[in-house]
């Protein structure tokens, strides 16, 4: 069994992710950022587990790039949001990486977990006037608070179990 972990991370916190992954699957496993996909065969892998950050409801340009490439493989897709995981935006996420990936392939599980926002957006929303159309309430301010406390180890235990559940299923383990 081969795996190919492969993630676009812009604050750290999908890397976190694809490595507690990683922990789970490290004797079958490669991991790698997805700017160098391009050096790898997906084709020779049994599975491609790719991360991405959510930018504005989608996946990041990149990772939506990358998608679009993939051809004939077992996709499980993980993801980091700044908003909650239940949420609509996270709901519509895997949706919309759908939209692009290539019929060809197989979808074989979906995690998403909260993440902290980077500290200059985090700046900018804070320094909004309340007379600003986007002025944080206060339970958007709490939830931003608690986003920053994730990933966590929660968060890791949660996407390993999922994705050892995926191959265990496949491969009839138990």
């Amino acid at each position: 069994m081969k795996i190919l972990i492969i993630y676009s991370s812009q604050t750290g916190n999908t890397k976190a992710v694809a490595e507690a992954i990683y922990d789970e699957f490290k004797d079958y496993a490669t991991i790698i950022p997805m700017d160098q996909a391009k050096n790898y065969k997906l084709e020779d892998y049994d599975y491609v587990f790719a991360g991405f950050w959510v930018d504005k409801g989608y996946p990041n340009e990149e990772a939506m790039d990358f998608l679009k490439s993939i051809r004939s493989c077992n996709i499980g897709l993980f993801a980091t949001l700044g908003a909650y995981p239940y949420s609509m935006q996270a709901s519509r996420v895997f949706y919309r990486a759908g939209e692009v990936i290539d019929e060809s392939n197989r979808v074989i599980g979906t995690f998403i977990c909260q993440g902290g926002i980077p500290k200059e957006k985090l700046d900018e929303i804070n320094s909004r006037p309340p007379s600003h159309p986007r002025y944080p309430t206060p339970i958007q301010t709490l939830a931003r608070n608690i986003g920053q406390q994730h990933p966590n180890e929660e968060d890791f235990t949660a996407a390993r179990k999922l994705f050892r559940k995926i191959v265990c299923r496949t491969y009839n383990i138990k």
